[in-house]
């Protein structure tokens, strides 16, 4: 039993530091030689502050395995799963919003950095692999699924309070075409789909994935059953 939960140390060990590694990495990359997000304005991007969130949550995680495996102190509890949880949406969040609605707008240079692959798609996918492998003890009770919103509705207050205060996003008043307001309007404007609209699909969207990933953990959770 003790060389097993060493061997799942040390598989955690493995799979969090790439993590940590990738996201420090890639931010740095991102301030320092990045293309599209270059200085220090890129700490206002949600793709920064998702991957800030996972390298503190990863960093955290990784001591609570080391001193669940290797001290036999089990510390996690299910406040600490859900915060995981709900960084481990937003990061999701992050690899497919930059894929399907960002990237065709984008350069091939830029594509294929370092920078973009480091931050939008190696950590959000080490990520989600981590949390599957690890965390699928968590208990989803009275729609604890919601509180993968909190990173996105965080973000949109933000976002809209520095535009208010007429912070710009590398010459831009939003980071993002969606949460364009002037060029969109908020409901309907040139036959084009206003920022109103965007928040709701968006945020629908990001309720169907929270409540993806707790169908997916309880069937895994299941399987983990079988298995015993």
């Amino acid at each position: 039993m003790e060389k097993e939960l060493k061997k799942q140390f040390y598989l955690s060990l493995v799979i969090k530091s790439l993590i940590i590694l990738f996201g420090i990495t890639g931010i740095f990359a991102t301030i320092y030689q990045g293309q599209f997000m270059i200085s220090f304005k890129s700490f206002l991007y949600y793709t920064i502050q998702s991957n800030l969130l996972v390298i503190f949550i990863t960093a955290v995680f990784l001591y609570f395995h080391y001193l669940e495996y290797i001290k036999g102190r089990i510390v996690i509890n299910n406040n600490w799963l859900l915060a995981k949880f709900a960084i481990a949406v937003a990061i999701t969040i992050t690899f497919l919003v930059f894929f399907t609605l960002l990237a065709p707008t984008l350069p091939a240079s830029y594509l294929l950095s370092f920078d973009n692959f480091s931050v939008h798609l190696i950590v959000p996918v080490l990520a989600i692999i981590d949390f599957f492998i690890f965390d699928y003890k968590i208990e989803f009770v009275k729609l604890k699924q919601l509180i993968a919103l909190a990173m996105p509705l965080y973000y949109l207050i933000f976002v809209l309070t520095l535009s208010a205060f007429s912070v710009d996003f590398n010459g831009e008043i939003v980071p993002y075409f969606f949460l364009n307001y002037e060029k969109n309007g908020w409901l309907w404007e040139k036959n084009e789909m206003g920022v109103i609209f965007w928040i709701i699909i968006l945020s629908l969207c990001m309720v169907m994935l929270a409540y993806l990933f707790s169908f997916a953990i309880k069937s895994r959770k299941k399987q983990r059953e079988n298995k015993k």
